[in-house]
């Protein structure tokens, strides 16, 4: 799975419309949480939070988990 990390100049991308996965630095929190309609995932505090006021249902553990063990996996290769 390839997941783009976008760019400041990019951030527009997250108003494209359908499903997608990318990541943003932090800084950048608050300009996609005004977006709405958005779920969006804080790989650093492991929470939800959507952008609207519909509800988000908790991520299954067993989904959570395998997730979480990509992600991981992934960090690793790109720190070495």
């Amino acid at each position: 799975m390839y997941v783009p990390v976008l760019t400041s100049a990019m951030i527009g991308l997250v108003e494209a419309p359908g499903y997608f996965v990318m990541g943003c630095h932090r800084d950048y929190l608050k300009l996609v949480q005004s977006v709405d309609g958005l779920v969006i995932v804080d790989l650093d505090k492991g929470t939800l939070i959507s952008s609207s006021d519909e509800w988000v249902p908790d991520l299954p553990l067993k989904a959570a988990s395998s997730f979480s063990t990509r992600v991981s996996h992934v960090c690793y290769l790109q720190c070495f």
